[in-house]
């Protein structure tokens, strides 16, 4: 029997944050899983731990992080595509790459339509059907790196949206930075203030059960008021609900 060489496979690009990407293999043949392990590994690039059933694959996603999984369809208890749909419930779950000998058109599409990564027949010429699954690996933590950074740089520009609102605020009186003073200073009782408001505490009562409702009216319907007299005749400088 002629001997079987492999050739170093595609290239991998790794992340900064790990040395190797992290693949769980699940398939029900035990000899087809080591030799795919042996063969995955051998650039170093990609640590493949493996499964023989989707129990025990479940089990393994509950405690540690993958960048992607590869599963065959046929299987005893539950199916690949049966896994696959289990996977799905769960977020943030890794790129799924169904990885079968079954060479059924409605098997890839259902995958495809379930949200899997990609459909990949195993059978075939080895350094071609594995460079063609290492490859695949590597575009699958591609893409989700893409969107993790896609997401990160949407949540950085909300922050900067944020930052240059509250710089705003701080530069010039705007009404939504006058609508906070006037809520802290004649609306919100302070604790420090012994259950007053900072407008209380000086004197200036606002009365009637809607606090802002008086502001408004007052400021709707404006009383000319002489300070030096009212403050010569000791007269309380009260904001009086009105009817309207």
């Amino acid at each position: 029997m002629a001997e079987t060489t492999f050739r170093p496979m595609v290239e991998l690009q790794l992340t900064d944050a790990e040395s190797f990407l992290r693949v769980l293999h699940v398939d029900d043949d035990d000899c087809f899983l080591m030799v795919s392990k042996q063969i995955l590994e051998m650039e170093g690039k990609i640590k493949v731990e493996t499964a023989t059933s989707v129990y025990e694959a479940l089990e393994n996603l509950k405690q540690f992080h993958y960048d992607a999984v590869v599963s065959d369809y046929e299987m005893p208890g539950k199916n690949g595509l049966q896994f696959l749909e289990e996977l799905k419930k769960t977020p943030n779950s890794p790129p799924f790459i169904l990885f079968t000998g079954k060479e059924r058109e409605e098997v890839a599409v259902k995958a495809l339509n379930l949200g899997a990564f990609r459909y990949l027949n195993k059978h075939g010429d080895p350094e071609a059907v594995y460079s063609e699954l290492a490859s695949c690996i590597q575009q699958a933590a591609d893409n989700v790196k893409a969107q993790n950074n896609n997401k990160m740089e949407r949540m950085n520009g909300e922050i900067r949206d944020r930052e240059k609102t509250m710089r705003g605020l701080k530069r010039k009186r705007t009404p939504i930075l006058q609508g906070y003073q006037i809520y802290h200073n004649y609306v919100r009782p302070h604790e420090g203030l012994d259950g007053k408001t900072p407008a209380e505490a000086c004197g200036i009562k606002v009365e009637g059960e809607n606090k802002w409702m008086t502001i408004i009216q007052n400021a709707s319907h404006p009383t000319k008021v002489n300070t030096e007299k009212n403050t010569e005749k000791n007269i309380p400088r009260n904001l009086t609900e009105k009817t309207i």
